[in-house]
């Protein structure tokens, strides 16, 4: 259990995934743009866990909607590296849709061993509602 706490300390710096890069391509009503808008490229010495593999995630805005887009992946290289102009800009966990916020840090949770397995989703939810409530709490 300390380890968990340690852990989650060191990867989850004020609740935000550390190692993860993220992009927003503009969408499929910008040019170069595409339904899946945005792109999760998780970073870090994690490869062990995915046969060498890196892993990605690319959704539209609603990815548990029915009709949403969130398609994992992964790849020998890192898909951002050298580059990332095809991904669109870089931005930041904050400027994810709530749902995105939810899809990644799921997967961060899973992918660094955070939560039991099959409750990376929920736990998920409960700290970027927590986390909202801290935003809002602040004031501008």
């Amino acid at each position: 259990m300390k380890d968990v706490i340690e852990s989650r300390k060191r990867l989850l710096p004020n609740g935000l995934p550390k190692y993860v890069r993220l992009y927003d391509n503009g969408g499929p009503d910008k040019e170069g743009g595409s339904i899946d808008r945005y792109t999760a490229v998780f970073t870090g010495n994690y490869r062990s866990k995915t046969g060498g593999e890196f892993i990605y995630i690319g959704m539209n805005g609603a990815p548990f909607h029915p009709q949403g887009v969130c398609q994992h992946g992964s790849h020998s290289d890192q898909i951002d590296c050298p580059r990332h102009s095809h991904l669109g800009k870089k931005i930041s966990f904050h400027d994810l849709p709530q749902d995105c916020k939810i899809a990644v840090l799921a997967d961060y949770l899973d992918l660094w061993d955070l939560v039991k397995e099959g409750t990376g989703v929920q736990e998920a939810r409960e700290m970027v509602k927590q986390r909202e409530k801290e935003d809002a709490a602040v004031p501008v």
